[in-house]
C-alpha cells in the first residue's frame, strides 16, 4: 500500500497543477480505464502467432504508425506515453500554437516515472502503473484541448436521434410499416407527391427533443441545451403545434448550413411513421416542415446554391438482394429551401446514403452497385454534381477477382482487400481529393474504422486510397468480426490528423440465433491520428460538428432541367458523347473494331413484388430485369454522339461488327432532362489525359438517334418472345436429328450453354465461371457462352448461308446472351411472362416512348 501511495504522489507531483487528475470528468476517467484495459488486451494478443497471422492490412496503409501497438509496447503506459509524446510534438508545429512548454516538461517527468517504475506483474506495480497512465492521459486531454483547431469551437451541435440497427438496404429501422399495404396510384409515384400521413398526433405527456448544443467541454463541466424545445411548427398541416410534443424518431443525420445559422433534419410525428424533413434557425424560431408524405425523407443536405438533397422513398423501388422482407431503396432527391419544387437527382436501382458537399461543390454518397455483379460488390463513394449530373466512382467499386471464367471451385478468400463499405464519407477541409469515411460492413449498423480517402492517388482495386486511423484491420461481414477499433461513426473531419467522432460500446447480440453485435453511442470524441481519443461528452450523441460557420463550396451552376426547369425555352435535348470507346483501362482484343452502342434500360424492382425467395429473373440469383432499347453507331476513331434516354438507369455494351458484345458496363449510370453527359472512354484510366488529337468524328456531326430494338422480347425482355421460338423454329429440328447440342427450349434446360454473370450475394464473387468484378473485354455474353460460340463455327455459319438460320435469329440469340441470359424482364406476373404476353415494367417504362428520349426538345 506504501508504494501504491508513494507513485500516486509521484503522479500527481510531474503536474504543475496537482488536482488535475482530481478535475478530470468522470465519464473521461471511466474512458481511460477502459482504454487501459483494452490495450493492455491488445498487447497481450501481440504475443499470440495466431492473432498476428490475422492482421490483414500492410503498414503501408496505417495513417499514423504511432496508432498502432509497437513490439517495443511494454504496457498501456508506454503506448499513452509515445502517443501523447507524438501529439505534443504535433501541435507545437502548427500554427499558433499554444505554449506547451510546461506540458512538455510534465511529460518528461512522466517519462521518467515510467522508465523508474517495475514492470513486474502485481497487484501493486499494475496500480502503479495504472496510476501514472491515469496522469499521463489526464495531460493528453490537457494538450488534445489545447488544440488551436479547437480555438474557435465553443459549441457542438449533435443529434440524440434514431441510428441504422437494421439492414443498411433498408429506410431507417421501423419505417417499412409506414408504407407498406397501402394502395398507391401509378400517379403517386409519377409525381412524388403522396396522400397526407396519417396516425401523426402530438401529445402532452413527454417532450422529445432530438437535436442539442455542447457547449463546456473543453473544461471538463459539459452541458448541452436542446434546440427547438419550444419552438411551434410554423406551416402547413401542424402549424403551431411543438414539435417536441409529437412522438415518434429523429434522425440521427443533418446538417448544419454554411453560415452556421440554419439546421435541417428529419423526424418522424408519430410511432413507427414516415421521416420528414424540418428546418429552423440554431436559435430556435423559424421551425418549418419542409416536406409531408406517406414515403421517408431523410439525410439532408444544404448545398451550395441554397436547395436541399436528400434520401427519399418517393421512387417506390426495393432492393434486389431482399430475402426476408420487403427492404425499401432511398436515392437521391433534390428541393428548394421551402420544401417546394422537389424532384429525384439519381435513377439508380438501389440504396444511396449520406449526402454531404466536397471541396469542389460536388454531392458524394454511399452508393450500393451491383449491376450483374455479387450484392457484395460495391458499397462504396460515388459523386456527381449537385443536380444530379454525372455520377462516377472515384474509388473503391470495383474490387478483385476481376474475373472468375477460368476457375473450375470456388476461390478462397474474402473482401479482405479493400473496406466491405463506406459510409459517412465527408470531405476534409482544405484539401482536394481527401475525405474521411467509416470502414464497415454490409448489413447491419454503420459502426466501423475511421479511414482516410485519397482520391487523388490511382486506384488499385483494393487498399492504395486508403489509410487506416485505428487499428490494422478492416471489419469483416461475420456477426463478431469486426475487431476492437470497428466502433466510430459520423466523422466530422476538423483537419486531416484531428476528428470528432461518435464512439460505440457493444450492447449485446440480436438474440441467440443470430449473434449479430448491437451498439450504442457511448459518447462524443475528439480522435488524432496518432492513436489518441478523448471524450468530450459521454451518452448518446450523433453527427457532431462544430456549431459556427463554414466555407461555402463552390457554387456549380445547375445543368439540367428538372422540376420548375422543365421546358424552359433553354432546355435542350439530352445528349451522350463518348471521345473514344477504346479508351479503357482493360485493352480491347487486339483488332477489335467496334461499330456500335448497345443501350440497355435496368428495370427497377417495385415494392410490389415478391421477396428473391420466391422469385428470380433468370439463372442469377437475384438478378435484374433490363430492357434493351437499341444501338447508336461508333465512328471510326471510336467517338460517339446521340440523344440519351432520360429519367432511367441505364448502362452500355460496346458491339463488334456482327452486332456481339465485346464489352459490357457492371455498373450502370442515368441522364438527365436537358443534361449533356459525356465520357472519355469506356473506363478509362482516371489518371490519364485522354490520347485526342483532334476533334472526334461524333461532335462534327448532330447526335445520332437511338435505332430502337424492334425485335419482339426486347422491350420489355422477354425469354419466351426473344429467343425461344428461334430454338424452337431454327434449332432444334436439327439439334433432335443430330443427337447434339440442346434438346429443349425450357429455360431451365439452357443454363449450361447461356452466359450470366451471378448477383449471388453469399458468393462474394468468388464463384467459378459466373462472379468476378469486372468485364473482361471480348469474353462477355454470346462470343464467350458455348450456345453463341457455336453460332459462330462452320456447323452454323454454313446453315446461315444456307438460310436454315436468319440474320434474325442470330441476332435474337446473341441478344438474349448478351443480356445475361435473363428469363423475364419485370418484377410481376411472371407466369404471364413465360406464355409470351407482353408485360411492362412497373416503373420508369413509358410503352409509348421506349427509349426515354426527349423527342418534345429541340437539338443541342
Amino acid at each position: 500500500m506504501k508504494q501504491i501511495v508513494m507513485m500516486l504522489a509521484l503522479a500527481a507531483s510531474v503536474f504543475a497543477d496537482e488536482n488535475l487528475l482530481k478535475q478530470a470528468p468522470d465519464y473521461a476517467v471511466q474512458h481511460w480505464e477502459q482504454e487501459y484495459a483494452e490495450l493492455e488486451n491488445e498487447i497481450e494478443k501481440r504475443k499470440d502467432q495466431k492473432a498476428l497471422s490475422e492482421e490483414r492490412v500492410s503498414p503501408s496503409n496505417i495513417l499514423n504508425r504511432h496508432s498502432l501497438i509497437w513490439d517495443t509496447d511494454r504496457d498501456a503506459l508506454d503506448v499513452v506515453l509515445r502517443r501523447t509524446r507524438a501529439l505534443l510534438e504535433h501541435i507545437k508545429a502548427m500554427s499558433n500554437a499554444p505554449d506547451l512548454a510546461e506540458s512538455e516538461q510534465e511529460l518528461s517527468q512522466l517519462e521518467a516515472a515510467a522508465r523508474q517504475t517495475d514492470l513486474a506483474k502485481s497487484p501493486a506495480t499494475d496500480a502503479q502503473r495504472l496510476a501514472l497512465f491515469k496522469a499521463a492521459r489526464a495531460l493528453q486531454r490537457q494538450v488534445a484541448l489545447a488544440n488551436p483547431l479547437l480555438n474557435d469551437i465553443d459549441e457542438i451541435l449533435f443529434s440524440k436521434g434514431e441510428g441504422y440497427e437494421g439492414l443498411l438496404q433498408t429506410a431507417p429501422w421501423g419505417q417499412i410499416n409506414s408504407v407498406l399495404g397501402r394502395d398507391w396510384t401509378k400517379e403517386d409515384w409519377e409525381t412524388y407527391n403522396f396522400k397526407t400521413p396519417e396516425g401523426e398526433k402530438p401529445t402532452d405527456e413527454v417532450k422529445r427533443p432530438g437535436l442539442f448544443v455542447l457547449s463546456g467541454f473543453k473544461t471538463g463541466k459539459p452541458e448541452t441545451r436542446p434546440l427547438f424545445m419550444d419552438s411551434k411548427i410554423e406551416n402547413g398541416p401542424n402549424a403551431g403545434k411543438l414539435l417536441v410534443n409529437f412522438p415518434g424518431n429523429y434522425q440521427f443525420n443533418f446538417d448544419l448550413s454554411y453560415d452556421g445559422k440554419e439546421v435541417v433534419f428529419a423526424k418522424c410525428l408519430g410511432d413507427r411513421t414516415s421521416y420528414h424533413i424540418f428546418k429552423g434557425n440554431v436559435d430556435g424560431s423559424g421551425l418549418r416542415q419542409l416536406t409531408n408524405c406517406w414515403f421517408p425523407d431523410w439525410d439532408p443536405c444544404f448545398l451550395p446554391n441554397g436547395r436541399i438533397a436528400f434520401i427519399s422513398l418517393r421512387r417506390w423501388i426495393s432492393a434486389r438482394c431482399q430475402s426476408w422482407k420487403p427492404q425499401a431503396c432511398g436515392t437521391l432527391f433534390s428541393m428548394k429551401d421551402d420544401g417546394s419544387d422537389l424532384y429525384p437527382i439519381s435513377w439508380h436501382e438501389t440504396s444511396e446514403f449520406f449526402p454531404t458537399v466536397n471541396n469542389d461543390g460536388m454531392l458524394v454518397y454511399t452508393r450500393w452497385d451491383y449491376i450483374d455483379r455479387d450484392f457484395n460488390a460495391g458499397q462504396h463513394m460515388w459523386t456527381c454534381a449537385p443536380d444530379g449530373r454525372d455520377p462516377r466512382a472515384p474509388h473503391g467499386n470495383y474490387t478483385q477477382p476481376f474475373s472468375t471464367q477460368d476457375e473450375t471451385r470456388v476461390l478462397s478468400g474474402e473482401l479482405y482487400e479493400r473496406p466491405w463499405a463506406e459510409f459517412h464519407i465527408r470531405a476534409i477541409p482544405n484539401t482536394s481529393g481527401k475525405y474521411i469515411g467509416i470502414a464497415g460492413i454490409h448489413h447491419g449498423s454503420t459502426p466501423g474504422v475511421p479511414i482516410l480517402i485519397d482520391t487523388s492517388i490511382k486506384d488499385d482495386s483494393a487498399l492504395s486510397q486508403i489509410k487506416i486511423l485505428r487499428g490494422n484491420n478492416l471489419p469483416r461481414e461475420e456477426p463478431r468480426a469486426r475487431g476492437l477499433e470497428a466502433r466510430y461513426t459520423t466523422p466530422w473531419p476538423l483537419s486531416e490528423d484531428y476528428f470528432l467522432a461518435t464512439i460505440y460500446a457493444e450492447a449485446g447480440i440480436l438474440s441467440p440465433t443470430n449473434p449479430r453485435i448491437l451498439y450504442k453511442p457511448q459518447g462524443i470524441v475528439l480522435m488524432d491520428k496518432f492513436g489518441n481519443t478523448e471524450m468530450l461528452m459521454a451518452g448518446q450523441g450523433l453527427s457532431a460538428r462544430p456549431l459556427k460557420s463554414r466555407e461555402t463550396p463552390p457554387e456549380i451552376p445547375t445543368a439540367t432541367w428538372q422540376g420548375e426547369r422543365k421546358g424552359a425555352s433553354d432546355h435542350k435535348r439530352a445528349t451522350i458523347s463518348i471521345m473514344n470507346i477504346y479508351e479503357s483501362d482493360l485493352p480491347f482484343p487486339e483488332g477489335t473494331e467496334i461499330t456500335d452502342l448497345r443501350i440497355i434500360q435496368v428495370v427497377q424492382k417495385p415494392w410490389s413484388s415478391d421477396i428473391i425467395h420466391r422469385k428470380t429473373m433468370g439463372y442469377s440469383f437475384g438478378g435484374m430485369g433490363r430492357m434493351i432499347l437499341g444501338t447508336v453507331p461508333v465512328e471510326l476513331d471510336g467517338s460517339a454522339y446521340f440523344e440519351a434516354p432520360v429519367e432511367r438507369e441505364i448502362y452500355f455494351q460496346a458491339l463488334d461488327s456482327q452486332g456481339m458484345a465485346v464489352q459490357s458496363m457492371r455498373s450502370a449510370t442515368y441522364v438527365h432532362p436537358g443534361e449533356q453527359l459525356s465520357c472519355i472512354g469506356c473506363h478509362e484510366e482516371k489518371t490519364r489525359a485522354p490520347s485526342i488529337t483532334a476533334a472526334p468524328m461524333a461532335m462534327m456531326r448532330p447526335p445520332s438517334k437511338i435505332t430502337p430494338e424492334k425485335v419482339p422480347g426486347a422491350a420489355p425482355f422477354s425469354f419466351a418472345r426473344l429467343v425461344q421460338p428461334v430454338l424452337d423454329n431454327s434449332c432444334l429440328p436439327c439439334h433432335h436429328k443430330e443427337g447434339k447440342g440442346f434438346q429443349s427450349s425450357r429455360y431451365a434446360d439452357l443454363k449450361e450453354f447461356a452466359f450470366y454473370f451471378d448477383a449471388d450475394g453469399g458468393s462474394l464473387g468468388l464463384h467459378p465461371k459466373h462472379g468476378g468484378y469486372r468485364t473482361t473485354p471480348g469474353r462477355f455474353g454470346a462470343r464467350e457462352s458455348r450456345m453463341g460460340k457455336a453460332l459462330l463455327n462452320d456447323t452454323h455459319q454454313k446453315a446461315m448461308q444456307a438460310g436454315d438460320i436468319s440474320p434474325d435469329d442470330f441476332h435474337r440469340v446473341v441478344l438474349w446472351l448478351d443480356a445475361n441470359s435473363m428469363e423475364l424482364g419485370s418484377y410481376h406476373d411472371d407466369e404471364a411472362q413465360r406464355a409470351g404476353k407482353v408485360i411492362w415494367p412497373v416503373l420508369e417504362a413509358d410503352p409509348a416512348n421506349p427509349t426515354g428520349v426527349e423527342h418534345d426538345r429541340p437539338l443541342p
